[in-house]
């Protein structure tokens, strides 16, 4: 049986599962948008018999209380969040483990909190300012702010299962949502409101000389069948961090944890084992 347990953190109370030795080294599960905690189910066992492992709901996140995303909302706020929690806690160095959105916190926190990471595991992070500067690219950045942005006009109207569909669409391919598990569906709509964080992600920039001062050894995961758009985000974050290796996991997509986990938990723990 799964035990919650709270924390106030910067004003909100932030709910986080926690298993494993707390003498072993802490490790910390930060999870995608349109997603909580739960999504780490098939690792948070497996990586508990050799870490201390955390994973947490970011605010407003299922089990947490939600709280509409102020205007001036940024990844800052997320990043300044983990670092929070990781303080909080007394988790520093800590190995963190990010998957979309997530990995995107984890290394806007290893940029700007360098002295609280042990490690980064980067899990195709939407960092879409790496695809202005290249006219090759650019298109996939236009059609995803197109998406991301009907998605928004859809949630302004209460319309939360069109704005999920149409979301998890445009970083899985198309017809994904109706395919996902329909208990995966439901954990999707329960967090439908987060998804107004899609609009602001890109408020403070990340450019290729912040992963350049990213000094974590950092694994850059990706799934065999994801988007081009991801793909290119994440071969641009192998050009300029200075310590990474990369695995591509078979026969999954953007959510290759959920897909492939024999193989995703397999490659990260080799990757955390050596560092």
């Amino acid at each position: 049986m799964v035990t919650i347990h709270r924390v106030n953190i910067r004003g909100v109370s932030i709910a986080y599962d926690e298993r494993g030795d707390a003498s072993k080294q802490p490790l910390i599960f930060i999870h995608g948008s349109a997603s909580d905690y739960r999504t780490w189910e098939a690792q948070i066992d497996a990586f508990a018999q050799k870490y201390h492992v955390f994973a947490y709901s970011r605010r407003a996140h299922y089990p947490n209380q939600y709280v509409e995303y102020r205007p001036d909302y940024s990844i800052k706020v997320e990043t300044d969040d983990l670092a929070a929690l990781i303080q909080r806690l007394t988790l520093n160095p800590a190995h963190l483990v990010g998957w979309s959105y997530g990995a995107f916190i984890a290394a806007s926190v290893a940029k700007n909190y360098s002295h609280l990471v042990r490690s980064l595991v980067l899990a195709e992070p939407p960092i879409l300012s790496f695809l202005t500067a290249n006219p090759e690219t650019e298109p996939l950045n236009k059609d995803m702010a197109a998406k991301v942005s009907t998605a928004k006009e859809e949630l302004s109207v209460g319309k939360y299962r069109e704005a999920v569909q149409r979301f998890i669409d445009a970083v899985s391919g198309r017809g994904a949502f109706e395919f996902t598990p329909p208990e995966l569906q439901k954990r999707m709509l329960q967090n439908a409101k987060t998804l107004f964080e899609l609009t602001s992600a890109e408020r403070d920039p990340f450019s290729c000389n912040d992963a350049m001062a990213i000094n974590a050894p950092t694994l850059l995961v990706s799934g065999e069948k994801s988007m081009l758009l991801l793909q290119k985000i994440t071969s641009e974050l192998a050009r300029c961090l200075p310590k990474k290796e990369r695995v591509v996991i078979r026969n999954a997509g953007h959510p290759m944890h959920i897909q492939n986990p024999q193989d995703y938990n397999s490659a990260v723990l080799a990757f955390l084992d050596a560092n």
